[in-house]
């Protein structure tokens, strides 16, 4: 997986707290691909030093999943459950029948880039249980029965968005360029500016209202100026190019 999708699925998972919390049931949804971990009693909030705070409302991961690298969605489940230190592997319809009687509740969570994998460690009924969940694409974290508003983007639109979602991303958003925040005295993290126009291109694409859990970003017009300045290459100039057709649609929609 490219690192820039890693680094967007990083964020996004962890800015939440996920120890001592507890998944209380899984969907799967094959025609889109998804998986949907449902928290019924919450998931932790971050403070600003990345400590566990209060619980949040109940809460919902929804899992893209690519079907370029599998046939179905159980198939990327990788299960095992551990039993006087013998280790069983498990098919997902047993995970599914545990947690109709009880919640998997969670020591540990890990994300990993090779395969692009999430990993949960905890126990069910005193069992002992670990699964993995492989080829994730894309993390979505959001209240449970958030209520979803569609919006007809044109063809146009959407041909922005996916040209731009396409598009390769420079070194300096792509590597969070410490020393080009410095030179022009930014207070932005370049990723998150990337991931909140990510969000976005995503939303135009599926269509449904604008949101992004990174807009905050994008109110700093600074960054947006030195976008439209950086052409040292032709990288530079796509992206520059693609950010700003972007803003264009977007500005049609909501106010930045």
């Amino acid at each position: 997986m490219d690192n820039i999708l890693y680094q967007l699925m990083f964020k996004q998972l962890f800015q939440y707290g996920f120890n001592n919390t507890e998944i209380t049931s899984i969907e799967v949804d094959n025609l889109k691909f998804e998986i949907k971990l449902n928290f019924d009693k919450g998931i932790y909030l971050l403070d600003g030093n990345g400590k566990e705070t209060t619980l949040s409302k109940p809460m919902q991961m929804v899992l893209k999943i690519d079907s370029y690298y599998c046939d179905s969605l159980e198939s990327v489940f990788k299960i095992r459950e551990y039993w006087k230190k013998v280790k069983y592997f498990v098919e997902y319809k047993k995970l599914k029948k545990y947690l109709r009687k009880e919640s998997f509740k969670i020591a540990m969570c890990y994300y990993s880039n090779f395969d692009s994998c999430l990993f949960f460690d905890g126990e069910i009924s005193k069992r002992k249980i670990s699964f993995a969940i492989d080829v994730i694409k894309e993390i979505v974290i959001k209240e449970q029965n958030e209520q979803v508003i569609n919006v007809t983007y044109t063809n146009e639109e959407k041909l922005i968005a996916k040209e731009f979602i396409d598009c390769k991303i420079p070194d300096y958003i792509y590597d969070y360029d410490w020393e080009f925040n410095k030179k022009h005295n930014l207070d932005v993290d370049t990723i998150e500016y990337y991931e909140a126009l990510f969000d976005y291109a995503h939303c135009i694409l599926d269509n449904i209202r604008l949101q992004s859990n990174f807009s905050f970003a994008l109110k700093n017009k600074e960054l947006f100026v030195l976008i439209n300045k950086q052409n040292n290459n032709f990288v530079e100039q796509n992206f520059s190019e693609k950010v700003c057709k972007l803003i264009e649609v977007i500005k049609k929609y909501i106010e930045i």
